[in-house]
């Protein structure tokens, strides 16, 4: 996750890399990458619920109706 973004979503970029990086070492299975890459979530500051895809890294923004979407997450933020 080397792209700018909002501080919230640096942080879950990061602790994804971190998950990730376990997994590649065999220090976690995929099913338990799996569920620690899925509890990752932040708002934006408009109030947008973001996540990582654990299964293909994408960023996904949750929509009003509920749905989540693949999207590029914001740069900016406080």
């Amino acid at each position: 996750m080397a792209q700018p973004l909002h501080p919230n979503l640096a942080r879950i970029g990061a602790a994804y890399d971190e998950i990730f990086e376990r997994w590649r070492n065999g220090r976690l299975d995929a099913a338990q990458a799996h569920r620690e890459i899925s509890a990752l979530v932040a708002r934006d500051d408009d109030g947008v619920l973001w996540l990582i895809d654990p299964t293909s890294g994408a960023w996904m923004r949750r929509t009003l109706d509920g749905r989540t979407v693949v999207d590029t997450p914001p740069a900016y933020g406080y």
